[in-house]
């Protein structure tokens, strides 16, 4: 697994790199979080014209 650095601004954004963003087709869409006892899992939020 590759591990990327993100940041977190002072208003509380997590920043997703480029890279990740492009693999996973990020872009101005809602991101589903999940916390699990080992952190946290960012998904991409399905719209209706996804399905």
């Amino acid at each position: 697994m590759v591990e990327v650095i993100g940041n977190v601004s002072k208003k509380e954004q997590i920043t997703i790199p480029k890279k990740l963003r492009e693999k996973y087709g990020i872009k101005d869409k809602a991101l589903l979080v999940k916390q699990d006892g080992k952190g946290l899992l960012l998904k991409p939020f399905p719209t209706p014209s996804d399905e």
